[in-house]
């Protein structure tokens, strides 16, 4: 087995770190949609998200920025690993979108086999601008400088970002239970 070197390691180690972030970024969107300052009289709804099928459309505005550049990322890192380039087009199109108006400037495409970008400017005081800064300057940096040495997936069972065993088998699911749910869902889809 091959030896990882110690700067391949602080790599996987901060992209784990991100992977941790984007996976527990669900919690600080509703934080956000509960704290977010509201308007005399507005009523905040409570959202379940295991049981509420319409929770993205009652997430208040800001709330929803975040999931929309979360599911943009998740998005983007899925269909890079599967070489799916619509997908990705379409990904980057939503992170792009959500940047629009800050001092963020996102511009990704696929060429041939390789993913160019430009640069990414200072963000601007507000939480929106700062979040999409960080969140817009680290999928760059992964996807052209870092995605050969360490290799993201997302989950096919949960969305969960996790980062790839550098040996070994390819990894669909980010847990073996995760694996089994989809197993016995496959199962149950062939059977029914």
């Amino acid at each position: 087995m091959a030896k990882i070197e110690p700067w391949e390691q602080r790599i996987r180690e901060n992209m784990q770190k991100f992977a941790d972030q984007a996976n527990g970024m669900s919690n600080l969107i509703l934080v956000t949609h509960y704290e977010a300052p509201k308007q005399p009289g507005e009523e905040i709804p409570e959202i379940d998200k295991v049981n509420d099928p319409e929770w993205f459309d009652k997430l208040r505005t800001l709330a929803r920025e975040l999931f929309a550049i979360q599911c943009s990322i998740i998005s983007s890192i899925g269909a890079e690993e599967d070489g799916d380039k619509e997908t990705f087009r379409k990904a980057v199109k939503g992170s792009a979108d959500f940047v629009d108006g800050t001092q963020v400037e996102l511009s990704i495409s696929w060429r041939g086999d390789e993913i160019h970008r430009t640069r990414v400017l200072q963000p601007e005081s507000t939480e929106k601008g700062f979040v999409a800064f960080v969140m817009a300057d680290w999928l760059l940096e992964y996807l052209t400088r870092y995605k050969d040495a360490v290799h993201l997936g997302v989950c096919r069972t949960c969305s969960k970002v996790y980062v790839k065993p550098k040996h070994g088998q390819k990894m669909r699911y980010c847990s073996a239970s995760c694996r089994q749910k989809a197993y016995r869902q496959r199962k149950k889809e062939s059977d029914g």
